[in-house]
């Protein structure tokens, strides 16, 4: 962001400041004006290229925050976070703001109801066999596999989801945001596995190449399971960190 540059004015009488400005951030951040890892203005700095004053300004960087769209670093300043199109941040409300790059394309392998095995479908309770909507995808950067997912959703759910939907979305965009699903927590797990031959052929590899394995669980507000999802990285293209502060 340039402080140097006259930033779109905040118009609107009756919306608050605070909730302009963090939407107009986040804006840019979802158009790839603002990259990851990119340095934000000051405070003081963000006051007077917008006219306003401090207080929304720390306002609308705290929702951008509790949102998962930026980070504050002690001593170093704000910076974008931008989280990986099937990855679930640490925080739930940063799992929904997603990269929306131009670089970036979903691709569709399949979309089908079955039943699943025991370990799945004992996760959503499924003492009846009742059958589960499996839906399949890659997701490509600049033509390149970059992850395959396989989400595991209730059937009386997963019948909502449209193609279009999951060409253009997030599976957690279209349970909480489309279907009104609520999301509440999200679990993961990582494991280091061999590519089968599935995921090899999906992502480029060859069979038993190390890839990077996460399941995610989630539920509703109400503790109710509304998918499962098992997504595989090329093991030597994905990092993962965390940072932790001493107090």
């Amino acid at each position: 962001m340039n402080t140097a540059k006259k930033e779109k004015p905040l118009i609107h009488p009756h919306i608050p400041y605070y909730f302009q400005l963090s939407n107009q951030i986040r804006s840019q951040i979802e158009s790839g004006d603002l990259k990851d890892g990119e340095k934000l203005p000051k405070e003081v700095d963000l006051a007077k290229m917008y006219s306003i004053s401090r207080v929304p300004v720390r306002q609308a960087l705290g929702l951008l925050e509790k949102d998962g769209l930026i980070i504050r670093k002690r001593g170093k300043g704000t910076f974008v976070r931008i989280q990986d199109e099937d990855s679930t941040a640490v925080r739930l409300s940063g799992i929904l703001a997603k990269i929306k790059s131009k670089n970036t394309t979903r691709k569709i392998i399949s979309m089908n109801t079955r039943v699943v095995n025991k370990k799945i479908s004992d996760y959503f309770d499924d003492t009846n066999n009742v059958s589960i909507s499996v839906f399949k995808r890659a997701l490509l950067q600049n033509e390149k596999p970059y992850c395959f997912t396989s989400h595991y959703i209730p059937s009386k759910i997963g019948k909502q989801i449209t193609r279009k939907q999951m060409k253009e979305k997030t599976m957690l965009e279209i349970l909480d945001k489309d279907l009104g699903f609520n999301v509440g927590s999200v679990k993961q797990e990582f494991e280091a596995r061999n590519a089968s031959n599935e995921v090899a052929k999906i992502l480029s590899l060859s069979v038993m190449a190390p890839v990077l394995f996460v399941k995610t669980f989630v539920t509703d507000k109400l503790g109710n399971p509304i998918e499962y999802s098992e997504i595989f990285y090329p093991g030597d293209t994905h990092r993962y960190s965390i940072e932790l502060d001493y107090i």
